[in-house]
């Protein structure tokens, strides 16, 4: 904050929003909005656990209302709080500009920006597919393992790079390769601007378990990244079986998955590819039992960690299906909150806010999303989707923008189809 007044005044909006949500929502709510500032978040908690102990006794309502009738849904009530922080205001607007200033102070700090394009793994006598599950297993190990920090994704077949050159006009800033052959396999990761090379590693892995452990400590280490708990080894095949699966033959892919979490227990990943083979049967037609039964697994994934950010994102759009829409936004505010750069997040967060009937706050979404990530192609697209109907001639300057800076930017269909083509 500039200074003291204004900081007593955002903080007075903070908690004044806080005591108008219910009991249970508070400290969700306060963790949201002042995320990465301790102090707000601090003085914040504190004033309301304060007011939630004396249990209204010093809430001086600044609208005096006839007790005997019903109070009107415009009246406002402000708790009293120190009288050079005092002030009136008008709750609706001030949240809403709490809640994205909120947004803006955590979204700046972190980080120098790393998008991290992963190059088709290649491998000579090893299932193309099984090279690709490889691939697709490091990525989602990734995900959500530092601020500032975004894949440029193997599973996307608008990203499928072959050279560092175009994945560069992606805005990728690193290129990660592999190569996998009988007796050797080759592993590298390079900066594009530079060229300069972080690490190369070449030797014979017995199995891909060995491959995979290699690449995620040389990425932790150089990157600075909190890689997420894989599967163990000798369950590590049978998951990757699953993967290559996926979106091919699910029940197929299911039972791999299940088979991994028996040979795993307590891990994240196969339980969370469970979920998304169910899923896939779901929108394909196998009925909401098949939805109930992904629900299941995301509660066994959320039980073992409540901050993967993968298992919020499919917890969200699980939630929209079935109309939930304040569930979803709950669950995808908290995934944007964790990993800033999580183009999925940002996305599905817009669309639970237009299906809530709020386009002002997909609209904020939407722009805060390009401004914590205007190095990436996909919040050009965002941004100019929202925009198409009500303002034309703005949302073709952003694409004008977005071909300039990307030339091979994928479509804004492919972006609205991710999921599907996954």
């Amino acid at each position: 904050m500039a200074d003291d007044a204004e900081f007593d005044e955002y903080l007075m909006t903070v908690v004044e929003t806080a005591l108008g949500k219910s009991q249970s929502e508070r400290s969700e709510y306060l963790r949201l909005v002042c995320a990465g500032n301790e102090r707000l978040y601090k003085e914040a908690r504190e004033r309301v656990m304060w007011e939630e102990r004396m249990g209204g006794f010093l809430s001086d309502p600044l609208i005096n209302t006839d007790p005997d009738k019903e109070k009107p849904a415009a009246v406002v009530v402000v708790p009293q709080a120190p009288a050079v922080s005092r002030r009136r205001w008008l709750a609706a607007p001030i949240a809403l500009a709490a809640l994205l200033i909120g947004w803006k102070l955590f979204l700046l700090a972190g980080p120098a920006p790393v998008r991290l394009a992963i190059l088709p793994f290649t491998g000579a006598g090893i299932p193309q597919d099984l090279a690709k599950a490889l691939s697709i297993d490091v990525e989602r190990r990734l995900t959500g393992s530092r601020r500032n920090f975004e894949i440029l994704a193997p599973i996307d077949p608008n990203q499928q790079f072959q050279t560092a050159e175009e994945a560069a006009q992606s805005g990728a800033t690193h290129v990660l390769q592999a190569g996998m052959e009988p007796g050797r396999s080759r592993i590298s990761l390079r900066e594009v601007t530079s060229g300069k090379e972080f690490f190369q590693l070449e030797k014979n892995y017995a199995q891909l378990f060995d491959l995979a452990d290699e690449i995620m400590a040389g990425l932790s280490k150089t990157l600075s990244l909190k890689v997420h708990r894989g599967v163990s080894k000798n369950a590590y095949t049978v998951y990757l079986t699953g993967l290559a699966f996926l979106r091919k033959d699910n029940q197929q892919s299911l039972k791999s998955f299940l088979r991994a979490a028996e040979l795993d227990r307590g891990a994240l990943s196969p339980l969370f590819g469970a979920a998304e083979a169910e899923w896939m049967r779901y929108l394909q037609g196998d009925g909401r039992d098949a939805g109930d039964r992904a629900a299941a697994y995301l509660n066994q994934c959320k039980a073992i960690q409540p901050d993967s950010v993968a298992v919020l994102i499919l917890t969200g759009l699980y939630q929209m299906e079935y109309g939930n829409y304040e569930a979803a936004a709950k669950e995808l505010e908290e995934a944007v909150r964790i990993d800033p750069a999580n183009r999925d997040a940002w996305q599905t967060l817009v669309m639970a806010q237009i299906s809530m009937g709020k386009p002002e706050a997909a609209m904020a979404f939407s722009r805060t999303a390009l401004e914590a990530n205007p190095e990436s192609y996909w919040p050009y697209l965002l941004l100019a989707s929202l925009l198409e109907r009500q303002q034309p001639a703005e949302a073709a300057k952003i694409r004008e923008a977005l071909l300039k800076k990307f030339p091979r930017a994928p479509s804004e269909a492919a972006l609205k189809n991710r999921y599907k083509d996954q």
